[in-house]
């Protein structure tokens, strides 16, 4: 669990006597949490994924080019820098 839910849900029981409702408060958001997916999978919703993939696909895709792009360049900037120091003697 990430945790800056767990201070987020912590802080939220507090809220209410004391903190006394933290558990309580973990467990009814399992619970709706669990509801909510499987209703996702009675309905399935999971044939909506055809209308966000190309999204997603495009984006990684771009993001891997970017990284490519980088590197490349970097490593061109390095070796220009070598060259310019190649003739001087230190």
């Amino acid at each position: 669990m990430n945790f800056e839910y767990r201070l987020f849900v912590r802080r939220l029981a507090m809220k209410r006597d004391h903190g006394s409702y933290y558990l309580p408060l973990c467990l009814w958001i399992g619970l709706w949490t669990s509801a909510i997916l499987i209703a996702l999978v009675a309905f399935d919703a999971s044939a909506l994924v055809c209308y966000v993939t190309w999204f997603t696909e495009e984006n990684f895709a771009t993001l891997i080019s970017i990284i490519f792009i980088y590197k490349a360049v970097e490593k061109l900037n390095a070796n220009s820098i070598i060259e310019q120091w190649k003739g001087v003697v230190v």
